[in-house]
């Protein structure tokens, strides 16, 4: 009788338990966003070209006030140069060669 009981309350409240499992996980992506939104490292591009942002990205992290090379703003570096044409002088035509840094 008891366990009746007990399937019959579940049954009613299982709406409830499912809601309030929405509000919760609705909770924690405004925490989320807050979280990413307060971090001032953050990066947040509009762009999905995967080019662009890692040149915003190399661009942000060499503005940085770093006083020597660090790790990330040489890395940033070359992914930069790996993905940017180069142009480059012709010494012996004069002209300009665009060449793509691979």
């Amino acid at each position: 009788h008891a366990d009746r009981i007990m399937a019959s309350a579940e049954g009613k409240i299982a709406e409830w338990v499912k809601k309030r499992n929405e509000y919760e996980l609705s909770l924690q992506k405004i925490r989320n966003l807050e979280a990413l939104a307060d971090n001032e490292e953050a990066i947040i591009s509009l762009s999905s070209n995967s080019d662009e942002n890692v040149i915003n990205v190399a661009d942000s992290i060499m503005k940085g006030d770093h006083k020597s090379a660090s790790v990330a703003s040489v890395t940033a570096e070359m992914e930069l140069l790996k993905r940017v044409n180069v142009v480059t002088p012709d010494k012996e035509e004069g002209t300009n060669q665009r060449s793509r840094q691979k």
